[in-house]
């Protein structure tokens, strides 16, 4: 999920960046994240009244508006925090309930228990990374972030295999 977004959202942080400044890219990915935080209570009270799969739908529809969006960029600055919400409605309504199936279906308790902590470090880092990020490139650079975005990467990676 987030490597596509990831992509989009340098695409977006870009076109600010240039346009409003670095605080604004802040703004972008926080407000993304406000959004999905606060629709995944929508989301999960559809899912205790209508069930898992009629949410994913709705999701699959906003995922839709979503990748669209981006094309109306160039047409008006606001698409681009439009992109962000919709970023964060998809999140709630697609996302969440599509890994909640996936977890449903898991037979072991305990393997539905690694998987909730493996999302919820997901979430938080997705919330903590725009802010760290940015300090990071307005303090020291680009080419900062990313040799520490090379180590932090490979750490995780080793970590995985042993």
């Amino acid at each position: 999920m987030y490597d596509w977004y990831l992509a989009y959202f340098s695409f977006c942080s870009n076109i600010i960046y240039q346009t409003l400044g670095l605080f604004y890219v802040f703004l972008y990915a926080f407000l993304g994240r406000f959004v999905a935080f606060f629709s995944s209570l929508v989301a999960s009270e559809f899912i205790a009244k209508k069930g898992i799969r009629p949410v994913i739908t709705i999701g699959a529809f906003l995922h839709v508006i979503f990748i669209s969006s981006f094309s109306m960029i160039e047409k008006s600055d606001i698409f681009i925090w439009l992109t962000s919400i919709f970023y964060g409605l998809q999140v709630s309504f697609y996302w969440i309930p599509a890994n909640t199936d996936i977890a449903m279906n898991v037979c072991d308790k305990t393997s539905n228990r690694k998987m909730f902590i493996f999302k919820a470090l997901g979430v938080l880092s997705g919330v903590l990374t725009p802010l760290i990020s940015s300090l990071i490139v307005s303090n020291f650079g680009y080419n900062t972030l990313f040799l520490l975005q090379f180590f932090y990467f490979n750490f995780f990676y080793f970590l995985h295999i042993f």
